[in-house]
Parts: structure tokens; sequence; C-alpha cells
């Protein structure tokens, strides 16, 4: 059984136990097979991309970089660095290497995204006790998710990785209560669900004065509408830690891994979090069967192929031959491939919704809402109460993903 520990800062080596990657043959039938994954994510340009993303790479890695790596870096490579949520971390590594020449205007931006990044983990810290303090006292037992995990366990300090939401995973038994318990601390609903009966695994809460800090409640962890990591296997693979002072559950770095993989392909792709990805590959004892195990109980091999083709292709990272054999060697759903980076992924990933209500009546209740939904739910989602807009508005959104 693994045990948690905080902060590791080893990043001078690769994986143990590898050997050189090769090429992965790639499907014929996606769209733009030329574009990396994450360029096709991530929609961003890409005279500052490849720069942005070659140093943190290297950074990632704790490689040598040139002395004048950053000469032609301008306002366009601030706007990405800050897109992707990087600021504070660049900031922190490009200080590790004092002979590296950075322009003065661009240092002093990260130094202030730091610096208030720092003064937001504060004020979100504060929420957290609060938030653990009175779950101890309701004996509820929570896992810590995404951010808050990785904020903690492996980047070198809190305040270096940005979070928009504050992830908590409970037991479904413990859903309602739980939701009590944040209405109770001043937290309100900010779910506005579209089909009461679709199966919802999270709702999401927001400070009621404040939109700066979310908390994402689940009770379940789903994805792209297909993929399901069984309640199970997250529970027998959770150990008790500690986080402020408080008693705590985080999974172990393999099931987290397939949680990023499985959180990155879902939404709206940042660098962030293949860098978080990465970092939690080099933490030393990261045990490549075990993941492959856990990948195979979760029923998501395609999605850990997908991560990794992209992981060795654009950021260096060399799995062991054997788990790349087994991955390649799956067959997957005729569905997969489109809901992770098919062309029309999001009208795959209707399909693939459709799918998970029972009977007929149910599916076609769901697709009437879809489309004609409430004023309130126009808004909620798309920001007005036309009901043309909305339908421009998931055109475009079809047609764009």
């Amino acid at each position: 059984m693994w045990q948690p520990h905080l902060i590791q800062s080893s990043r001078t080596t690769c994986l143990e136990n590898t050997t050189e990657s090769s090429e992965w043959d790639l499907p014929t039938n996606l769209a733009s097979p030329e574009r990396s994954l994450i360029q096709k994510l991530c929609h961003s340009p890409s005279e500052c991309f490849g720069d942005v993303k070659s140093v943190v790479v290297k950074l990632a890695f704790g490689q040598s970089i040139e002395a004048e790596i950053f000469k032609d870096w301008n306002s366009s490579h601030l706007r990405l660095v800050r897109t992707h949520r990087l600021a504070p971390w660049l900031y922190y590594a490009i200080s590790q290497h004092p002979e590296v020449y950075v322009n003065k205007g661009i240092l002093e931006n990260l130094h202030k995204d730091l610096y208030v990044e720092t003064m937001i983990d504060a004020y979100r810290e504060a929420h957290i006790k609060a938030i653990l303090n009175a779950m101890g006292e309701s004996k509820i037992t929570v896992i810590l998710l995404k951010g808050v995990y990785l904020a903690n366990w492996v980047y070198e300090s809190p305040s270096l990785r940005m979070m928009n939401d504050i992830d908590l995973l409970v037991h479904s038994d413990d859903f309602a209560s739980t939701k009590k318990l944040l209405l109770y601390l001043g937290y309100a609903n900010n779910q506005y669900p579209l089909f009461e009966n679709l199966p919802n695994p999270s709702c999401t809460f927001s400070l009621v004065d404040s939109h700066s800090l979310n908390i994402d409640l689940h009770r379940q962890l789903r994805s792209m509408d297909y993929y399901y990591i069984p309640d199970e296997l997250i529970w027998k693979e959770v150990v008790p830690s500690s986080l402020f002072g408080f008693n705590v559950y985080v999974m172990s770095p393999e099931l987290n891994f397939i949680h990023l993989i499985l959180h990155t392909l879902n939404h709206h792709c940042l660098l962030r979090n293949w860098l978080d990805m990465v970092l939690l590959l080099l933490r030393p004892g990261f045990d490549w069967d075990r993941l492959l195990l856990l990948t195979c109980l979760a029923g998501v091999q395609r999605p850990l192929y997908w991560a990794l083709h992209e992981l060795v292709q654009e950021w260096g990272i060399m799995p062991p031959v054997h788990v790349r054999d087994q991955l390649a060697a799956f067959e997957p759903h005729w569905l997969e491939d489109r809901v992770i980076r098919g062309q029309y992924s999001s009208l795959w990933r209707l399909v693939s919704r459709i799918r998970l209500l029972p009977g007929v009546s149910e599916k076609v209740r769901y697709l009437f809402s879809v489309m004609f939904p409430t004023r309130g739910y126009m808004e909620y989602t798309r920001g007005t109460r036309s009901r043309l807009s909305y339908i421009y508005s998931e055109i475009r959104n079809i047609l764009t993903k």
C-alpha cells in the first residue's frame, strides 16, 4: 500500500525502468491527425504556443535551458502563460535559473501573479479548514481531488498550482448531508440541471458573496458522458492522510493520474493540466503496472492511450514498452475515439449521454429538453434568454469541438 507524502521536488530524471519510446500507429479516421492532441484541445495560437510549451517541458524535467531562451518573449507569450494558468509556477521555475535572462516587464508580471495567487491560496486555505472541520464533526469521510491534491502533494508549494475549484468526493450516502452542510456554511447551489432524470454525479457550490471560490462536490467520478471510475475501486485506492491538521483521504498517484486524464480530455485543455500529469509521473515510486491494472479495472484504456501518446510525442515521457503495447492492442468501442478527440466530439458526447438514459421515453424527453430548454437554463449556460442565440451558440460549440 502506497503512503502519501507532501511535496516532492525531484525533477532531474525521467521515469525509471523505461526504454526508448517508439512511434505509435494512429487511427486514420480522426480529424486533423497532424495536429497534436493538446493543440487540438487548446485552440492556442501556434506562434506562441510552441515557445511556451518548449520552456515548460524543459523546466518540468529540470533540464538546462539556454540563457537567451526568453529573449523573443512578448506580451502575447505572457497572455498565453496566464491563459494556461502557469504564471506562478513559471516564475518559481525561472527563479531556479538565475543565469537566464527574462524581459523585466514579463518577470515583474509573473512575480505579481505569484503574489496574488499566494494571497488567494491563504483565503482558500481558510475556507478549506472550515469545510474540513465541519465535515470532521459530522463524521463525513472526504477525498481531496485534483487541484487541492496536486497543490499540496505534488507541487513544491500550494500557491504554485492555480485552481478554480475545490474538488471533494464523498460517499453517495453522505452526498445529501454534505450538501446541507455546505449550505449551512454559506455556500449556494450553483447548478442548473437541464434534465432532472439524467445521471448527475456532481453538484457545484459557490460562495454566496464571491465567485472566486467554488466547491465541486462529487459522489461519483464520470467523464465525457462515457467513462466511469467504479466507486468500489476509488475507495479501495485511498489511504488516510492529513491536511492543515484535519483527517482526509487521497487517492493513489496512479488513480489520480487516471482522473487527471479524464478531466483533461473532458474539459477545455490547459497546458497546466498536462504539466500536472508530468509532475505526477515524475514522483518517485510511480507504479506503471499498477496504473495499467487500474486502467483495465476502470475501463479507461483508450483515454490513457491518447494521453500517453501525447506525453510521449510532446513531452518526452517514456512509458515501459509493455504498457504501450497493451494499450495499442486494445480495441475501443466505436464511440470512444469520437467522444475523446473525434470531429464533432460534443455531438458524440450527446449521443453517449442519451445512451445512459433508461427507456425510449426518457431519451425522447431528454432530446426535447436539449432542443427546447428553459430560458433559465439558456441564461445559465450561454448567457442569453434568446432561443435563436442559444441555438446558434450550441451549433457553433458542436462545430468547433
